[in-house]
């Protein structure tokens, strides 16, 4: 009869006429010592008994054929929630046999994204429907699971910045914190817009620098505000007449700003 796939060896019976030693020949997925047959894998086995001939009995044999089926197990795929690295992520599987001792075999196992399409190593933002196989030649079984993956925190941050009154505005500039696996900027589907209310004109005191409008599709992000202080305007003074001759008269030092329209007093 069939059988299904086991490690318990198969012990043959078989009943000759005279007393003949019997020669078993096994081909396929078993292999045999003496009357005992191991199975090696699923598939079919021939076992042929042979008796040789006496002076009393003709050699006869006999032949039957069966079928090895897979032993099933239990696969356990854990659901997975994880966050955006870079990088591929994956589901471990595990096997048991039927007593629930520990398989060591080999596991296929597939991804698939929310249209259906099979993702050799999953990297991006989703949720990707996971099956597991048992690929071996003795057992089989699957199951299925889910791998999410999670966007990353990022934080897009203004820099501060500083500039004296009457100077032009500096460069806006942004840190990002939180970027995976040496990504830059460049992976952002929308760039961060940054700006201030303040100009060349505005008075000395303190400005935001207003950041917003980043997007991707990997990164949930945050995005932090700066601040622009107008400081007082340092002035260079050119004094001349500081070295003159003695005339008798009041002598005067004459003072000149490198801004226009500041009045200076020279005491």
């Amino acid at each position: 009869p069939d059988v299904v796939y086991s490690t318990d060896p198969i012990t043959m019976d078989v009943t000759v006429t005279g007393d003949r030693p019997v020669i078993f020949f096994v081909t396929g997925a078993a292999s045999a010592s003496g009357n005992v047959i191991t199975l090696n894998a699923a598939g079919s086995v021939r076992v042929t008994a042979y008796v040789a001939g006496t002076d009393d009995y003709a050699s006869a044999y006999v032949a039957d054929t069966f079928t090895v089926s897979k032993a099933g197990t239990s696969v356990t795929l854990a659901d997975a929630g994880v966050v955006y690295t870079g990088l591929g992520q994956s589901l471990t599987a595990s096997v048991a046999d039927s007593s629930g001792a520990a398989l060591t075999v080999d596991v296929d196992i597939v991804y698939k994204d929310a249209s259906g399409n099979t993702v050799a190593s999953p990297t991006d933002v989703g949720v990707y429907t996971t099956t597991a196989t048992v690929n071996d030649t003795r057992y089989g079984g699957s199951t299925t699971g889910t791998l999410t993956i999670l966007k990353a925190p990022l934080t897009i941050t203004a820099d501060d910045q500083t500039k004296e009154y009457l100077q032009a505005n500096p460069a806006l500039t942004l840190t990002y914190t939180g970027l995976q696996n040496g990504e830059d900027s460049s992976v952002l589907s929308t760039q961060a817009t940054a700006g201030t209310a303040a100009d060349e004109s505005s008075s000395l005191g303190e400005y935001g620098i207003v950041v917003y409008g980043a997007a991707a599709a990997n990164y949930a992000i945050t995005h932090v505000d700066g601040t622009l202080t107008i400081e007082k305007n340092t002035i260079g003074i050119t004094l001349t007449g500081t070295s003159q001759t003695y005339t008798g008269s009041a002598l005067a030092v004459t003072a000149t700003p490198s801004v226009a329209d500041i009045n200076l007093v020279v005491t």
